[in-house]
């Protein structure tokens, strides 16, 4: 039993760590940041705290793994495969909660919205929509991207299939995508209100 002191030892000076980050450190963070003037920091404390979150928590487990004493651990490439899979997926949930369109909890608008309601005309939420719908799909496409190569699987051959098989679904429908960059034209240029 005394082999597994270390891993303990670790686990629980993580779960402490955790403890204080999320009630001192992020309780100091996010008052700190209602006494700002800036609109953008309150969704970024909401959409960053629980992939945050989740990444001490697959700390605190990678650090009680490895350090378990479990030979069969030493050999074995999962838990440090498990844990950067994890840490990727918290970076990919945080950058996809960012571009979220609101905050669930007080109906905020979102960081996209915000910044686009700055820059172009007040209550216009289409190009916001845009961006934001746009910045999301991009954010899913890298995550699926580097998953499969973290995986090992090479997307190459996938992505030249899909190219060719993109142009063909486009000419076919050409008619459909000349709708949609007509509509999108409209919307940027606003030639009758």
């Amino acid at each position: 039993f005394e082999r597994w002191y270390w891993s303990i030892f670790m686990a629980l000076l993580l779960l402490v760590f955790k403890w204080v980050f999320e009630k001192q450190i992020l309780k100091c963070i996010k008052s700190y940041v209602k006494g700002t003037e800036n609109k953008y920091d309150d969704f970024v404390i909401f959409a960053l705290e629980p992939p945050v979150c989740l990444a001490l928590y697959t700390s605190i487990f990678y650090a009680a793994v490895i350090n378990a004493p479990i030979d069969a651990i030493n050999y074995m490439q999962l838990p440090t495969k498990a844990l950067r899979l994890f840490l990727l997926f918290s970076v990919f949930w945080g950058l996809y909660r960012l571009f979220l369109p609101k905050n669930p909890l007080t109906n905020d608008m979102g960081i996209v919205h915000k910044f686009m309601d700055d820059i172009v005309d007040k209550n216009d939420t289409a190009y916001a929509n845009m961006v934001s719908v746009g910045a999301r799909i991009l954010v899913c496409v890298a995550a699926f991207g580097v998953f499969c190569s973290e995986l090992g699987y090479d997307l190459s051959a996938f992505i030249a299939s899909l190219s060719i098989g993109t142009a063909a679904i486009l000419y076919a429908s050409k008619d459909a995508f000349s709708n949609v960059i007509s509509s999108i034209i409209i919307l940027l240029d606003k030639p009758f209100e």
